[in-house]
């Protein structure tokens, strides 16, 4: 999505095609500073997750725990990634499996919850 690249500019190395179709790559290189990268991340996730749950309602028991766990699973993952060894040689296999994962645990959350409607008076 084109606004996932405008958040990766800022935290990459320039090492971001600026076009499909030229060479010259961009990025802010704000992954340098690994203490102000997990700041700024961790609110643009939890305000995010902030955002998602007072705009959205539980309309089942799995709608209000599964947000929790979903949001749990995102902090352990990103933990991790950045503390956890690196990645081995089979890092395909363990991005298609946590994609799996994470659009399996959104469907199951979204199709829990609805969008809160508020009544004007």
């Amino acid at each position: 999505m084109l606004s996932h690249w405008f958040l990766d500019v800022i935290v990459q190395i320039p090492d971001l095609p600026l076009t499909p179709f030229g060479d010259f790559k961009v990025g802010m290189g704000l992954w340098n500073y690994k203490m102000i990268t997990i700041l700024l991340e961790s609110i643009i996730f939890f305000g995010g997750v902030y955002i998602y749950a007072k705009s959205t309602k539980a309309i089942t028991a799995q709608g209000t725990w599964g947000l929790w766990i979903m949001t749990g699973f995102f902090v352990l993952t990103n933990a991790y990634n950045l503390f956890g060894p690196p990645p081995e040689d089979n890092i395909m296999v363990l991005f298609v499996v946590l994609q799996v994962i994470v659009l399996g645990l959104a469907w199951w959350v979204d199709g829990n919850r609805r969008v809160f409607e508020q009544i004007s008076h």
